[in-house]
């Protein structure tokens, strides 16, 4: 999206999608009930390498 929309260059296989942060929230989902999330990150690395 961000490449069609013309905001991001370089590599497309390097730009963050929104499959990478539904997968952070299933993983978040996924955790034990005697274990809490307090926060996550979930950053991009540099698309123009």
């Amino acid at each position: 999206m961000v490449y069609n929309l013309g905001v991001a260059e370089g590599n497309p296989g390097k730009v963050l999608k929104s499959d990478d942060f539904a997968e952070l929230i299933v993983a978040g989902l996924k955790l034990l009930r005697r274990s809490m999330l307090k926060g996550a990150s979930l950053w991009s690395i540099n698309p123009l390498l």
